[in-house]
């Protein structure tokens, strides 16, 4: 009986496990989906960008000629290919990297298949890329929990959209990322293993290999924060000699980048060495002042000079990657948690912070700075400014008080409201607009996530923020980068062929074209006759027109018109066609032409939204016409019905017949 009872409880136990087990894996169901997504996303994104975009003109520059040269058939190839050029010159003079590891990478790529380079050269930042996603999930995990790890990792997925629409993948800032990540891991776990430390030796001796002036950043910002972690630690000789022991990992690792950079110091005084655009210089370390704005000859800064505050605006909101266009105030909420935290005294996250607030302080001090090129160093805090918004997350997360709770919400309505005005910059700081139906739908859903967390239990909570931030990194990927105009620092117009055309359809400028001859005409209060130029030949009369769909013209219609991306008040049911007719003295129709109205993307005028803009060109033959003066005009009918618009010309009263004169025109 007694071995039957206890059969019973330890399958009854058993059992138990199994349904624990079984939950758990259900309540984990929703994280393994949005993580698994973001994976698809990352590499679906950048395998697509690689197979169906051509190279950018800037990528012929600085992969092929470079890595060409490596096998001797480069436009350099003049200066030589011996063993020292392929070493040391090639990867001297491609690039501000002072580093060969990337150019010794593609070169190997290319061994493999030399006749198809515009992929070939895109297997390592799609492998990069794919990778740096998925490491960033096991990284921020145990950190930040695995909610808000899952969320940020869909972030970072969606940033490869850049890489997407543009094939700008050239861009080694990938492998610096991933070795961010690899360096600043012992940090930011609760408990290192050897083999963590020994991962991050190996990262910081590729990272140097890499790129020197990016190291030199990564590197004074995971040491700082080790400093500062081995200042708090109780006791403190144990931490010390940690450091030590990682110090000298990281230095036996170190060697055979040093004596890359002897040999590349020996190659510089024994040869004339152009660094890409820096100029030619007599040693290694002066290219690298020059690098870092020091020197006689420091690095040309056409397009990095601004304010203090630009550092800050250029990473979040025009940093090459269109998911951080609302994320710019998620990365302050975050640093600033991080030094409240920090303020109350160190513990056991206090290296986390520190980090934090380091590997994102450094590269923007140094661009406010000294005016540094922050496309050389975007990548370095990249992985620190997730962190960042993580963080952020993770406390809206989190049970609070009811003061804790209003200043969440508070944060949430701050950071949508950001979201929906830089949505609707075009040119910064000049010009901004309604950002649409979009952008109202975004200021909805604002105020819905703020309700929601403001009123719901700390379980409910991430279904309260899920509707701003889906909408806004939606509103992101959709319309935050074509917004950027002047206001980024480097926008990515010449690179991407599609930006302007989506833009024009997303923001349509509505620009008047020039013409000869301004009119002031309104059919049936709903399009304008803006103005026309006539050319007139012995054959024939030309005349161009420029039509508008009326908007402030609506009054209050023209608000929300723009803020809903409608045509409320436009009387323009119909595609309506436009007509030219010139008139003998006698009255008589003497010649004529009408056309279907379209816009420029073809659209008819039952289509146009308010404000839109729209030129049509008439011919008239006037051969065979006897000499003296005729009347020239214009109107708006209806196709089907033959019904025209009344016109109202300069103040006047509508005229139901819809005839409106432009000119008179003498015909020899």
């Amino acid at each position: 009986m007694s071995q039957q009872i206890g059969g019973a409880l330890v399958a009854s136990g058993h059992s138990m496990r199994l349904k624990r087990h079984a939950g758990g894996a259900l309540r984990r169901l929703p994280l393994f989906i949005i993580v698994a997504g973001a994976l698809w996303l990352g590499l679906w994104v950048r395998v697509h960008g690689a197979l169906h975009y051509p190279f950018n003109a800037d990528e012929i520059v600085v992969i092929q000629n470079g890595v060409r040269d490596m096998y001797g058939i480069g436009p350099d190839r003049h200066l030589g290919t011996n063993w020292a050029t392929l070493v040391f010159g090639v990867p001297l003079r491609n690039s501000h990297s002072l580093a060969p590891l990337w150019w010794w990478l593609q070169a190997g790529t290319r061994f493999i298949s030399p006749a198809n380079e515009t992929l070939i050269f895109r297997v390592l930042p799609v492998a990069l890329g794919v990778l740096g996603v998925a490491l960033f999930y096991r990284v921020a995990a145990p950190v930040l929990g695995g909610l808000v790890a899952a969320l940020l990792t869909g972030l970072l997925s969606t940033n490869d959209v850049f890489v997407y629409v543009s094939s700008k993948s050239q861009f080694f800032d990938l492998l610096p990322f991933v070795l961010v990540m690899l360096m600043a891991r012992p940090l930011l776990m609760p408990a290192a293993a050897a083999r963590d430390y020994w991962i991050a030796a190996l990262a910081t001796t590729a990272a140097f290999a890499t790129s020197l002036v990016r190291a030199m950043v990564l590197t004074a910002g995971v040491a700082l924060a080790g400093a500062m972690a081995v200042y708090w630690a109780a006791p403190r000789l144990p931490a010390m000699r940690a450091v030590a022991r990682q110090t000298g990992r990281i230095l036996l690792a170190l060697l055979p980048v040093a004596l890359w950079w002897a040999g590349a110091e020996w190659f510089f005084q024994h040869n004339p060495v152009r660094v890409y655009d820096l100029g030619y210089y007599g040693n290694f370390w002066d290219a690298l002042l020059a690098l870092l704005g020091y020197g006689p000859r420091p690095y040309p800064q056409p397009f990095l000079t601004g304010p203090g505050y630009w550092a800050f605006l250029v990473y979040t909101h025009a940093d090459l990657y269109p998911a951080f266009t609302f994320a710019a105030l998620p990365i302050l909420f975050g640093c600033a948690l991080a030094t409240v935290r920090l303020l109350r005294g160190p513990g056991a996250r206090a290296p986390f912070y520190v980090y934090l607030l380091l590997s994102i302080g450094l590269p923007l001090a140094a661009q406010a700075a000294k005016g540094l090129d922050a496309a050389r160093l975007h990548m370095v805090y990249l992985f620190s400014a997730y962190l960042a918004a993580g963080l952020w997350l993770e406390w809206l997360l989190q049970p609070a008080s009811q003061r804790m709770r209003a200043l969440g919400t508070l944060t949430l309505l701050a950071t949508g409201s950001f979201t929906y005005s830089m949505l609707g910059w075009q040119d910064w700081p000049g010009t901004w607009t309604l950002p649409g139906r979009s952008g109202t739908l975004l200021l909805l859903a604002t105020v819905v996530a703020a309700g929601l967390y403001w009123r719901a239990a700390a379980a409910m909570r991430p279904w309260a923020v899920s509707p701003l931030l889906g909408a806004a990194l939606l509103l992101s990927l959709v319309r935050g980068p074509l917004q950027w105009g002047m206001f980024a620092y480097e926008e990515p117009g010449s690179v991407n062929p599609h930006r302007r055309e989506i833009e024009q359809q997303l923001h349509p400028l509505h620009a008047l074209p020039p013409f000869a001859t301004p009119a002031s005409a309104m059919y049936a209060g709903s399009v304008a006759l803006r103005g026309y130029t006539l050319l007139q030949t012995p054959a024939s009369l030309q005349l161009d027109t420029t039509w508008q769909a009326a908007d402030a013209e609506l009054g209050a219609l023209a608000f929300v018109n723009r803020a809903l991306d409608t045509r409320w008040g436009l009387q323009l049911g119909a595609p309506y066609h436009l007509f030219v007719h010139l008139v003998a003295a006698d009255g008589q129709l003497a010649a004529g032409n009408d056309a279907l109205a379209l816009n420029p993307a073809g659209a008819a005028m039952d289509k146009w939204l308010p404000g839109e803009v729209a030129q049509q060109r008439f011919e008239l033959d006037v051969r065979g016409l006897p000499p003296g003066r005729y009347r020239l005009g214009t109107g708006v009918y209806n196709y089907a019905t033959g019904a025209r618009l009344p016109v109202a010309a300069r103040g006047t009263a509508p005229d139901s017949a819809g005839w409106l004169l432009l000119q008179e025109v003498q015909l020899p």
